[in-house]
């Protein structure tokens, strides 16, 4: 679902981004970063609940256990 907004966004940062990300396009660009934070925030919860801080989890391996890829 997509829905548009107005945001305020540091100028020299969302560049930055475009420029590593390889993208010309804003939003793809912001959804990118949105979904990293939730990926990363996701695999922090995972850790505390086990117990381990050295849990090496991707997004690939995610998809896999869900059976998306």
């Amino acid at each position: 679902m997509q829905m548009r907004t107005t945001v305020n966004i540091d100028r020299t940062a969302l560049e930055e981004a475009m420029r590593l990300a390889g993208s010309k396009r804003q939003s793809e660009v912001l959804n990118m970063a949105l979904k990293e934070f939730i990926r990363r925030r996701r695999v922090a919860l995972l850790q505390k609940r086990l117990g381990n801080e050295d849990l090496a989890v991707t997004l690939k391996d995610v998809e896999a256990w869900r059976g998306e890829r």
